[in-house]
């Protein structure tokens, strides 16, 4: 029984190799961005190829080749059971969270804005990060927008982030081919970071003004200006 299940399953790798070295070999090779998808399917075929080659040199002792067969779904099921594990932890309920976080976000400009708070988790002991989840509120221009959170919004920025960064960007109407559409001028007007601590009292206001504009976001309206991009933006 052992064996012909250890080589059905090695007659399923090699189909599955055959079908993605095929693929990869009769479509040209991509340029820009695509190409980094065509480098991956190279890497994920030629480790699939090597696993393939050990298991058929083990074919006649299947106890120890069968880690070997193991190994490639071990690999894909780890990013999913990762993220299940990240998901978990992010909504299991915290005694350190507020009951109650409600956000208070006044627009005193004349711009459309979308207020963003991204939740960044620490992604290793490098001490790098990977953004987790967003907030956004679409604030109109002059109004005071009062949002209470939900417990598992209210988790994430007073307790389950290493860092929120707190950014807001204009919005402008832009159209093409006829078609009108509504894009962020980037970079962001402002951006700041601020630690989970900030957000256990319950309540975190944001007050949107032209004097915290960025320099980089003043070059990109008058870029945007000169070649007739800004629409209906008022700085």
């Amino acid at each position: 029984m052992w064996n012909h299940l250890y080589h059905g399953w090695l007659a399923v790798y090699a189909v599955a190799f055959l079908v993605g070295a095929i693929s990869l070999l009769r479509r040209p090779r991509p340029s820009g961005d695509a190409a980094m998808g065509w480098a991956l399917g190279v890497f994920y075929i030629t480790g699939l190829g090597g696993v393939l080659l050990v298991a058929w040199l083990l074919r006649n002792h299947p106890t120890v080749g069968f880690p070997i067969l193991i190994a490639p779904l071990g690999f894909l099921a780890w990013p999913r059971i990762h993220a299940a594990w990240i998901d978990t932890y992010a909504r299991t309920p915290s005694r350190e969270a507020p009951a109650t976080l409600v956000l208070h976000l006044t627009n005193l400009t004349r711009a459309r804005v979308l207020v963003r708070l991204e939740c960044w988790f620490a992604a290793g002991s490098s001490g790098t990060s990977r953004l987790y989840h967003t907030l956004s509120v679409d604030l109109p221009q002059g109004e005071t927008v009062v949002r209470t959170l939900t417990p598992f919004e209210a988790g994430l920025l007073s307790v389950k982030s290493r860092f929120v960064q707190v950014k807001w960007s204009e919005l402008v109407d832009a159209s093409h081919n006829g078609t009108v559409f509504r894009r962020e001028v980037q970079p962001c007007m402002h951006a700041h970071e601020e630690k989970p601590e900030v957000f256990r009292s319950g309540s975190y206001a944001i007050r949107v003004d032209a004097d915290g504009n960025s320099d980089s976001f003043r070059q990109a309206v008058a870029s945007d200006k000169a070649s007739g991009l800004y629409g209906n933006g008022v700085f």
